[in-house]
C-alpha cells in the first residue's frame, strides 16, 4: 500500500478534513476502517470501473469518481458506497493523495 500513497493525505468528510503528513498516518488510518469494518461482518469489496470518472486538473493531478461495494462474509451485500480520489503523479506514478467520500445516489451529478 506504501507505493499507492502520496504525502500530505487529505481526508475529506462529514467530521471535517484531515491532513496526514506520514505514510504511516494513512495506513493507520485505513486500517483502522478496515477494523470497523470487521466488526460489521465485513468480507471483501468491489470496486464498479464500468461508470468511473476521471477529472483531469492538470498533467499530474486528477480526480478519480468511482464506485464501490462491499461485502458481507455470507457474500451478501454490507453496503454501497462512492468515492472521489485526489490523485497526483509523483515520480513518475499515479498515487493516492486523498479521498472524499460521496453518496452513491450523488455520482456523477453536476448541479
Amino acid at each position: 500500500m506504501r507505493d499507492l500513497l502520496q504525502v500530505p493525505f487529505l481526508g475529506w468528510g462529514d467530521r471535517g478534513v484531515a491532513s496526514l503528513e506520514s505514510i504511516d498516518e494513512v495506513i493507520k488510518f485505513y486500517r483502522t476502517t478496515r477494523e470497523g469494518l470487521g466488526t460489521r461482518g465485513y468480507k471483501t469489496g468491489r470496486v464498479d470501473l464500468s461508470d468511473a470518472r476521471i477529472t483531469v486538473l492538470s498533467p499530474t493531478r486528477v480526480l478519480f469518481n468511482v464506485r464501490y461495494r462491499r461485502y458481507k462474509v455470507d457474500g451478501s451485500l454490507l453496503e454501497e458506497g462512492a468515492g472521489i480520489y485526489l490523485m497526483s503523479k509523483s515520480s513518475g506514478r499515479w498515487k493516492m493523495q486523498g479521498n472524499i467520500p460521496q453518496d452513491p445516489a450523488e455520482m456523477g451529478k453536476v448541479h
